[in-house]
């Protein structure tokens, strides 16, 4: 045992001298490990923080309702089948819904940046308390429409309450006057307006101009989840999506087995009912698919990083030939130097796999915006959460760069081993 460690000191002290003189090699196999950790981590804790933020908006959008009814063919759920079914009367609250996403900007800017100017408004206002907007024009934002029946959604969601939330002005041009709209405030402080003042939307390829008649502020959980919504009447969202006479969908809460039984008794077959939970599942699954594009990009940084470890140690192994040959007429075992090479390429996969979770995690909050916008674009409206790193991806980081570095400083390893003592 004395003998192997004193093997092992006199490596570490040649090896030591070695990277010292050959940093630029060192340097290379670092950076190639950190690479590749950088970009897995990355995509990984990008696409995380994407899922999570819809999940959250989802339980926060839907709050006590527990399930949805949707059409099972393209086209939305038409006016007169949502009234048969709550003249039916339904076994549980049910209430209908339109959301759209949205790209929402000031009315003082076209959608090319061009300033114009901002019409005066006549709605009163009916927050006192919201600062007066700046002169500088904020930029367009992704936001979520909702269309609500006030009236349905009491025994749904809090937010929703206009009844509660306007004065009996704002709430009579909220539910009689076209193109009007509620903020709630953290959207309302990204597009720098404040009530009586009018907003563009861009919805599709319809743009229309809406009158902003109040701001709220959710409380509790949807106030973090929910920063990105624009409320509306029923009726005006389907004039604002031309979506005339249909809905999206309807939000039902059933508490118990046998109201769920008694709904799907009234539903027609054009009608599924699915929970709250499918939605975020199913969200999840599609960008499975995107993701695995993504991981092909990882696992090419991966195999990159493999090869430049794999010639870094090469190159390592045909410089310290000499030295390798002294190691084996002082008594070292092939075991030995294949050990001591493996410990090397362990110690530069730990240290490159640390850069490469600080660079990871850095690298995802600038990717996290990329993924956000495909995803807003393919699938579904995303406000993507914070980015952090949780033990899972630090571990699957790790993972990685001690596999490749230990792949790729397989071959230089078994040349080290068996370097015959006459090269000394």
């Amino acid at each position: 045992m004395a003998n192997s460690f004193q093997t092992f000191r006199l490596f570490a002290r040649l090896a030591t001298g070695h990277l010292r003189r050959h940093r630029v090699e060192a340097l290379l196999c670092l950076v190639g490990v950190a690479l590749g950790v950088a970009v897995v981590v990355a995509i990984d804790s990008a696409v995380a923080a994407c899922v999570t933020s819809f999940r959250g908006a989802v339980d926060s959008l839907a709050e006590r309702s527990t399930h949805s009814i949707v059409a099972t063919t393209p086209g939305g759920i038409a006016d007169e089948t949502f009234i048969r079914l709550a003249n039916a009367p339904p076994p549980c609250p049910i209430a209908p819904v339109i959301e759209r996403s949205v790209l929402a900007f000031p009315f003082s800017r076209d959608p090319n940046g061009e300033p114009q100017a901002t019409p005066k408004a006549s709605a009163p206002s009916v927050d006192a308390a919201t600062p007066a907007t700046s002169a500088t024009p904020a930029a367009p934002t992704v936001a979520r429409l909702i269309g609500v029946d006030v009236f349905s959604e009491r025994q749904l969601r809090s937010f929703t309450n206009m009844r509660g939330d306007l004065d009996d002005t704002a709430f009579r041009l909220f539910m009689t006057e076209p193109n009007t709209v509620v903020l709630v405030d953290e959207l309302a402080t990204r597009l720098n307006v404040s009530p009586n003042q009018k907003l563009q939307l861009t919805i599709g390829s319809r743009r229309q101009t809406v009158t902003v008649i109040a701001i709220i502020k959710p409380e509790g959980v949807a106030r973090s989840q929910l920063g990105d919504l624009i409320l509306t009447d029923l009726a005006t969202a389907q004039e604002l999506a031309d979506s005339l006479g249909k809905i999206d969908r309807i939000d039902v809460r059933i508490e118990t087995p046998q109201q769920e039984t008694a709904l799907r008794a009234l539903l027609p077959p054009t009608l599924s009912l699915r929970s709250t939970s499918q939605q975020s599942t199913s969200l999840a699954d599609l960008v499975a698919s995107y993701k695995l594009n993504l991981n092909s990009l990882s696992l090419m940084a991966a195999f990159v990083a493999v090869f430049i470890v794999y010639n870094a140690m090469l190159v390592s192994v045909r410089q310290r030939s000499s030295t390798l040959g002294i190691l084996r007429c002082l008594g070292a075992s092939r075991s030995h130097l294949a050990g001591l090479y493996a410990l090397e390429a362990t110690l530069f996969a730990l240290i490159g796999g640390a850069i490469g979770l600080l660079g990871g995690w850095a690298l995802s909050r600038v990717l996290v915006g990329y993924v956000a916008t495909t995803i807003n674009d393919l699938y579904a409206a995303v406000r993507p959460a914070p980015v952090t790193l949780d033990s899972a991806a630090i571990v699957k980081g790790l993972t990685i760069a001690v596999a490749s570095c230990l792949a790729g400083a397989l071959v230089p390893l078994l040349q080290a081993a068996r370097t015959p003592p006459i090269n000394a």
